[in-house]
């Protein structure tokens, strides 16, 4: 994975190398390696004033960045199996990370405390976005009955759950700034549907040769 400072100044890669590269957009040169890592990384996040990242790993572990120094502050643990998304709430407090352990694990930068996790029935959780507020997660699981989830952060409680793209696990999920869209991606497949985010209806279907109208 890859993700953008939100001054669009630097970029940090996720490899399978088990670091992560800090680049500077600019003169497209990399300007920081980050290692720690035992395992592939899979996801990465920034906080918006571009100071703190926070990745996660097939290691099963969560680790939060300095990117100043490049030193890993902390290591957050309780994961079973390979973490495969990571997101941080606008306000820079909460972090929520997805597993194949078939849980969204909760946890608060600020005071390291890691809050109820939220159990899915169904299957491996591939992807995982919240809502700007911090209040609503959305999460694409399944690997036999592929559905997109929406959760309550704060009552830890399930509000809705649909059928995503029929048999085909997701990969991707994403949620837009004013928490009304859902937009999931599948895996594998250059196709994308468009979700209302408090009715689960499906309002639009992407692929190559749509067109947006």
């Amino acid at each position: 994975g890859v993700v953008v400072s939100s001054d669009g100044k630097i970029a940090i890669s996720a490899s399978r190398d088990s670091t992560l590269n800090v680049w500077d957009l600019k003169s497209g040169l990399v300007v920081q390696t980050l290692t720690g890592h035992t395992s592939s990384v899979n996801g990465v996040a920034i906080t918006q004033d571009g100071s703190i990242a926070v990745s996660v790993s097939k290691d099963r572990t969560l680790k939060v960045w300095d990117l100043k120094s490049g030193d890993v502050l902390r290591t957050l643990t309780g994961h079973t199996r390979s973490i495969n998304r990571v997101v941080i709430a606008s306000d820079e407090r909460i972090i929520v990370s997805a597993s194949d352990d078939c849980t969204i694990k909760v946890w608060n930068l600020k005071t390291k405390a890691t809050l109820p996790s939220l159990h899915d029935d169904i299957g491996p959780i591939s992807g995982v976005a919240i809502t700007s507020d911090g209040r609503v997660a959305v999460a694409t699981s399944g690997s036999f009955e592929p559905m997109v989830k929406i959760w309550d952060l704060k009552l830890g409680m399930e509000l809705g759950a649909f059928e995503a793209h029929h048999s085909i696990p997701e990969w991707k999920v994403t949620v837009t700034w004013d928490g009304r869209v859902i937009i999931s991606e599948r895996f594998s497949q250059p196709a994308s549907r468009v979700w209302k985010l408090e009715n689960g209806v499906n309002v639009r279907n992407l692929d190559q040769r749509s067109e947006w109208r």
